[in-house]
């Protein structure tokens, strides 16, 4: 093992650790009333790092048997994510009176519009490295990261103007999904493009980088439980005379 693997393989330890205190913490705080998806999304997360992990040890665990579970842990972690990122969404906008009741519709057509633009990009630049296989997985993931960022760039940009402060437990989660996100998105188009069929240092550096991000969306969430006020701020006041146009138009355009 080479010692950038296993410089990864001791933050890959740490995570464990970080996830199993978040999920204890969100438990005890009774975060999960108000962000039941991200609890679930927690749990799910602490078995997709934990189980590989323990499969990595065992010496009679299979290669194919390591890719199964990998595969299985990414694409629950990405589903589960979109639900996080469904209940910020709905949560913030529900925050101003105008948006009440355009915030799921608003994530459809965001999430649809972003689809089409991810589809169109891995059609165009598809998976290119010698391993094949991880190399169309990574595809996937880089098309799942492109839609997590759209739809985050659409909360930052307009968390200023519903409500949310920086210091609430909802602006947290999504920045810590924002950089891994980000990271994630750097590293699966690397890697989509330049997968080997052996393990060679250009995989020990990615994986040490993504499991540096990893361990810092951790700590953002840590940071957040333990140091800031779940409760955002109100949105900002408006003339009445400016809401029925907002709303008129937002339903005029979906």
């Amino acid at each position: 093992m080479s010692f950038l693997l296993r410089i990864a393989h001791g933050l890959w330890i740490f995570c464990a650790l970080i996830q199993a205190t978040l999920l204890w913490l969100v438990a005890r705080r009774r975060v999960y009333q108000q962000f039941p998806f991200f609890m679930t999304y927690l749990i799910w997360l602490l078995l997709k790092t934990a189980v590989p992990l323990a499969m990595d040890y065992a010496p009679f665990v299979t290669g194919d048997q390591y890719y199964y579970a990998y595969t299985i842990g990414r694409a629950g972690a990405a589903v589960l994510s979109f639900g996080v990122l469904y209940e910020l969404f709905t949560k913030t906008l529900c925050n101003h009176r105008a948006l009440r009741d355009l915030g799921s519709n608003l994530f459809r057509i965001s999430f649809v519009i972003l689809l089409v633009f991810a589809t169109a990009l891995a059609r165009f630049v598809p998976a290119a490295g010698t391993g094949q296989r991880m190399a169309e997985l990574y595809l996937l993931e880089r098309t799942v990261s492109v839609l997590q960022i759209g739809l985050l760039l659409f909360l930052f940009v307009f968390s200023r103007y519903l409500g949310v402060s920086w210091r609430s437990r909802a602006f947290g989660i999504a920045l810590g999904f924002g950089i891994l996100a980000s990271v994630t998105l750097a590293t699966t188009a690397i890697r989509s493009q330049v997968e080997p069929v052996v393990r060679s240092g250009v995989s020990d550096i990615i994986d040490l980088i993504n499991e540096g991000a990893l361990l810092s969306c951790n700590l953002i969430w840590l940071g957040y439980l333990l140091g800031f006020e779940s409760t955002p701020l109100p949105p900002p006041r408006l003339p009445d005379d400016d809401l029925g146009p907002w709303n008129q138009e937002l339903r005029r355009l979906l």
